[in-house]
């Protein structure tokens, strides 16, 4: 028969499975039909000792399990106000003219957009407070105070473990040579069995929601790095594969190709057919890059009716080809929208990478055989 642990050590190599318990009851059960003499009392502190344990394992996972769901409440919270608020932005656009690149003076929709900033003060990428908000909040201070740092969270604080078989067990230990341990050992007996099912029953029903926390996690984190619209990586995402890319082939000496497009007369199509034939166009140029670039390579939604590709381990002579079958590919591609068949050019810019080029380098010409490409009748690829 093992030894009895002391009362408080908590020790988590006691056995707490069901079957441990099956064991020893049986084992105890054979030795009172055989008339063999039983220590009660130093049965009775092994059990005590593990229901202790026990009860004080399930609450502490118990509150785990609360953190848990509350967190995963919270994700979800702000995965449904991330959608609201990419709805917002796709609704508001920019005052920006697809044709001569410049920003149109229209009141009304600065109005709209500031009220949007108030509601949606995160989203605002700007310095810290303007001198006139310093002045009015800080006086004649020229700089915000300096933050006070935060201390760490409190702790939790786990309840004391306390209940009437425990009660019970204390009190009948207590008593010096105690005559008679059945009734209040099969009182924690019974106790124990009921908690350990609990406890098991709470340990799965934990493991259920960290799973799904940990699927909400990967869910925010595709939302935060995907258009809506046409679901491939937004801004955000190819500036940071670019990154990766551009330092690849600069540490390698591997070549490297970006590819600008943009879609030509884009405005008239949203002018004259609406919104959703925009859209609709959008989505299908979308799966026609998807569909006709390798699998290394990589393409995204740039902004508007501007995308860009991303070409490793792509010469300028071979990337040129890709973007010149992938010109013919959208020229053919047709959306038929209200019984109408709507057909779309692009023109590309391709830029090769150099040892010199930063990220910015590589945008930036890109950008510029883009336009050179507008400027030449549109519907073609320039490389620069």
């Amino acid at each position: 028969m093992a030894d009895p642990r002391e009362p408080g050590s908590g020790d988590p190599s006691f056995p707490v499975t069901e079957e441990a318990i099956a064991t020893r009851a049986a084992e105890l059960r054979q030795a009172v039909e055989a008339g063999t003499d039983v220590d009660w009392a130093r049965e009775y502190w092994i059990l005590l000792e593990k229901h202790e344990w026990l009860a004080g394992r399930l609450a502490k996972i118990v509150a785990i399990s609360d953190r848990y769901q509350a967190s995963y409440r919270e994700l979800v919270e702000r995965l449904e106000d991330t959608n609201a608020r990419f709805r917002q932005l796709r609704e508001l656009g920019l005052p920006v003219c697809t044709g001569c690149r410049k920003a149109q003076t229209d009141g009304r929709y600065w109005a709209r957009l500031e009220e949007f900033l108030q509601r949606n003060t995160d989203l605002v990428f700007a310095k810290p407070l303007c001198q006139d908000c310093l002045e009015q909040r800080y006086g004649t201070a020229t700089s915000l105070p300096a933050s006070t740092p935060r201390g760490d969270p409190p702790s939790v604080q786990l309840p004391a473990v306390e209940d009437e078989a425990l009660r019970s067990a204390r009190t009948a230990l207590s008593i010096p040579s105690p005559r008679d341990l059945m009734a209040p050992f099969t009182q924690l007996a019974n106790r124990y069995e009921k908690l350990l099912r609990r406890l098991n029953k709470v340990v799965r029903i934990s493991d259920r929601v960290q799973a799904d926390l940990r699927e909400v996690n990967l869910l925010l984190e595709h939302t935060s790095r995907t258009d809506p619209l046409t679901s491939l990586a937004n801004r955000r995402a190819m500036r940071e594969l670019l990154a990766a890319e551009v330092s690849r082939a600069r540490r390698h000496g591997s070549p490297l190709v970006v590819v600008s497009l943009d879609l030509d007369h884009f405005k008239a199509i949203n002018d004259t057919y609406g919104h959703d034939a925009g859209d609709a166009v959008l989505v299908q140029v979308a799966a026609v890059m998807e569909r006709n670039l390798r699998r290394e390579d990589s393409c995204g939604r740039w902004g508007g009716e501007e995308f860009l590709m991303v070409l490793p381990e792509c010469g300028l002579e071979a990337s040129t080809k890709v973007a010149e079958k992938l010109r013919g590919r959208i020229e053919q591609a047709t959306v038929i929208l209200g019984g109408r068949t709507l057909r779309v050019t692009a023109s590309i810019g391709v830029a090769t990478f150099s040892v010199d080029d930063s990220v910015e380098d590589l945008l930036r010409r890109a950008d510029d055989a883009m336009y050179a490409a507008k400027r030449g009748g549109r519907n073609r690829v320039v490389r620069l």
